[in-house]
């Protein structure tokens, strides 16, 4: 393309001459890296910082429906205490109680989240299906 565009000019432009063998030692000066360039060394993390509240927080809607589940699932099935009880029973009971209760009905994830705080959630596989199960404790 460039000599195209050099054909199609009027005036000659002169070609560069090549540099003399004497001169292929020559290097660019190498520039000191930027001032933003990043360090590769590793980072520290930083500490932890507790925070104590002075006044307790109310607990969540999602946690009160979450320790009622727990609590309706350790009166009526005693025989459950120990064991992993499968999510998608947990959910259809939460439904239930839901519905019993006139609660307004949360989503499960949220219901999940507190319960996994709560108990003990674990990966359980059985006759060759894989399930989420939420032991129950002792009341």
């Amino acid at each position: 393309m460039l000599a195209r565009l050099w054909r199609q000019s009027e005036e000659p432009i002169a070609a560069p001459k090549p540099l003399p063998p004497a001169a292929a030692g020559y290097h660019l000066p190498q520039l000191p890296p930027p001032t933003g360039a990043r360090d590769h060394s590793p980072k520290r993390r930083q500490k932890r910082v507790r925070v104590c509240r002075l006044y307790a927080e109310p607990p969540s809607e999602a946690e009160t429906h979450a320790r009622a589940l727990l609590a309706l699932v350790q009166e009526e099935c005693p025989q459950f205490i120990g064991g992993y009880v499968p999510r998608p029973d947990l959910e259809a009971c939460y439904v239930e109680r839901c519905e019993r209760e006139g609660w307004k009905r949360r989503h499960w994830t949220a219901i999940a989240r507190e319960l996994s705080k709560i108990t003990d959630k674990k990966t359980v596989r059985r006759r060759g299906q894989r399930f989420v199960g939420y032991r129950i404790p002792k009341p």
